[in-house]
């Protein structure tokens, strides 16, 4: 019983230390200096839920499963949870990552302190609650709780950036929610079940479909990745490494629910299965080309980044398209290596930010002897995102390589193309920002403090101990997430030979002669506005470009909400009865039904 309800104080413990939070800051002793409260409060509840999870973890060893309801009976539908191996997994990558960010922000953020790390409390819990959550309506109802409150964090800074990133953010997340939410609706009406099988098992594919694209609204693949370059520059840099460490995950972890269990050949599933796997394969591979490709062309550090978090993406959702045992432990194990890695370059050149004001290439060089701890974590996260070893990056992009090498040469060569575009653009991005020349800016930074650079280390360190451990990881923690849903074996993998090194060497080459002759077109550069001058054909982005569709539809969204709120009357007597007539409709239709 003392497992079970590990469960629930894992997912309720951080909205009760930000009640504490709350409250404690009310108090005139606090009040002048709410950062004490704020450390200790978060310390406490790094500590806590540590052993909570750990102990989850330990439970998981023996392949148990551990279920909890909330309220049985009480509630027309049953908000339930469960422990297994994905979500313990899952749950404490989010917690390290989530423990970075808030000893990071300690520094980096000075405004409305209380109300963002009020924010950040409940995010956590938020997260947790869907990660841990048992059946479609516990995962929905913590998924929109953790949406509203990414969009008040990403408005933090309440400029006019923030504000729009922000109103596309979540316009983005209602159109997601309600798809979700009507697949929902579909699954219980034809199987009476809110299970994340039911998905599956449904005879029509509408259902199934309509929850997958709700979930790549949310992790932002590719068309529907609008929201993401926008959201990531405007939020302030610890919420944008949540942001693309975890909850872009989020909309992957609900993918993997409704996509594991139909991943045993032998069980008698419909072709749903097939036509998801197909689904989320292209969209994974339209990520991962687009978003690179995107990336090369960024001058602004973090819009840079965000573009890498939409190709990335693409890497996680192919390895789970393949639905092979490769595929999908490469799916896998590259969404825990991505959240550490990505974390640490956002926090990075966050550390960058705080201390230079500036994110444009073009104003930034010449810090590596001024931010040293700065400028070596950041390689090394360079070098894992790169799929250089030793680092983590390195072996699951191995793994999903391993998946597609004996069955497509296309695929190998998308795979190596996109890996080897991806080190152009960290390249690009570490020389200009670290070993420009810009001996001005330089002269007065300083290191970041230890606040800030002790999270950077620790990512970092997690990036080398992550690719060190690789066979490791696979077979006590990722296989075993698996093998509850395969009935084939676990096969063997060896990432430390020949052939895999001459592969990383010959992209690196390859990298460094694509960026010569680039820089030297000035196809890639730091200044954007040499682009858009020198290459004309650029501009047909204009016409071509994603994002222009749904801002032309916003606009008409806009429009006919003004030519509606035209109509409006404001009299409380015309609302009234307007409702009153929906009302005596709707009662005579159950009339009639009953009928």
């Amino acid at each position: 019983m003392l497992n079970i309800n590990i469960i629930i104080a894992c997912i309720f413990l951080p909205f009760l230390m930000a009640l504490i939070l709350i409250f404690g800051t009310k108090m005139n002793s606090i009040k002048k200096r709410p950062q004490t409260s704020i450390l200790i409060i978060g310390l406490t509840t790094i500590i806590i839920l540590f052993f909570l999870l750990l102990s989850m973890f330990t439970s998981m060893q023996g392949g148990t499963t551990l279920q909890k309801n909330i309220l049985p009976g009480m509630l027309p539908f049953d908000l339930s949870f469960q422990a297994d191996g994905l979500s313990i997994t899952m749950g404490f990558v989010a917690f390290l990552l989530w423990s970075a960010v808030y000893i990071y922000s300690i520094v980096d953020i000075q405004k409305d302190i209380v109300k963002y790390y009020f924010l950040l409390l409940l995010l956590l819990g938020s997260i947790l609650g869907t990660i841990f959550a048992k059946n479609l309506i516990s995962f929905y109802f913590f998924l929109e709780i953790s949406a509203i409150l990414t969009y008040f964090l990403i408005i933090h800074k309440k400029n006019e950036i923030s504000l729009r990133a922000g109103y596309k953010y979540i316009i983005m997340t209602l159109i997601g929610a309600f798809l979700i939410f009507l697949s929902i609706l579909f699954v219980y009406e034809e199987t009476k079940s809110y299970e994340m099988s039911s998905l599956i098992q449904c005879k029509s594919s509408l259902a199934p479909v309509l929850f997958l694209i709700g979930c790549l609204i949310r992790a932002g693949a590719v068309p529907v990745h609008t929201w993401l370059p926008d959201a990531h520059p405007a939020a302030p840099s610890p919420i944008s490494a949540f942001l693309s460490g975890i909850m872009i995950k989020i909309g992957v972890y609900g993918i993997l629910r409704i996509v594991l269990p139909g991943f045993n050949p032998v069980t008698d599933v419909n072709i749903n299965i097939i036509f998801l796997n197909n689904i989320i394969f292209f969209t994974g591979i339209a990520s991962m080309i687009s978003g690179v490709i995107l990336a090369l062309m960024q001058s602004d550090v973090k819009r840079l980044l965000a573009y890498h978090s939409i190709s990335q993406l693409g890497y996680i959702l192919f390895g789970i398209g393949v639905g092979s045992v490769w595929g999908i432990s490469g799916g896998i194990y590259h969404m825990i290596n991505h959240a550490f890695f990505k974390g640490l370059l956002f926090l990075c050149m966050g550390a960058v930010i705080h201390k230079t004001r500036e994110k444009r290439l073009s104003h930034l060089g010449a810090l590596w002897r001024k931010m040293p701890i700065t400028t070596i974590t950041c390689i090394a996260a360079a070098l894992a995102i790169s799929g250089v070893p030793p680092f983590n990056g390195f072996a699951s992009k191995v793994v999903l390589g391993n998946s597609v090498h004996h069955s497509s040469i296309f695929y190998t060569l998308i795979l190596n193309i996109t890996s080897t575009l991806t080190f152009v653009s960290f390249f690009k991005l570490i020389k200009y920002t670290f070993f420009g020349k810009n001996e001005k800016l330089a002269k007065n930074i300083k290191e970041v403090s230890l606040f800030m650079s002790v999270p950077l280390v620790i990512l970092s360190i997690f990036c080398l101990v992550l690719g060190l451990s690789a066979k490791w990881l696979l077979n006590e923690l990722i296989f075993p997430v698996i093998a509850p849903f395969s009935m084939l074996g676990m096969p063997e993998i060896s990432f430390w030979n020949l052939e895999t090194f001459l592969n990383v060497f010959w992209r690196i080459m390859l990298g460094f002669t694509i960026f010569y002759f680039l820089n030297r077109f000035g196809i890639i550069s730091k200044e954007e506005k040499r682009l858009k001058a020198k290459y004309e054909f650029f501009k047909i982005f204009q016409f071509i470009n994603v994002n222009s569709i749904y801002e032309n539809l916003a606009m008409l969204f806009n429009r006919l909400s003004k030519k509606m709120n035209q109509i409006h009357s404001r009299e409380l007597n015309t609302y009234l009865t307007w409702i009153v007539t929906a009302l005596l409709i709707l009662v005579s239709v159950l009339f009639f039904d009953i009928l």
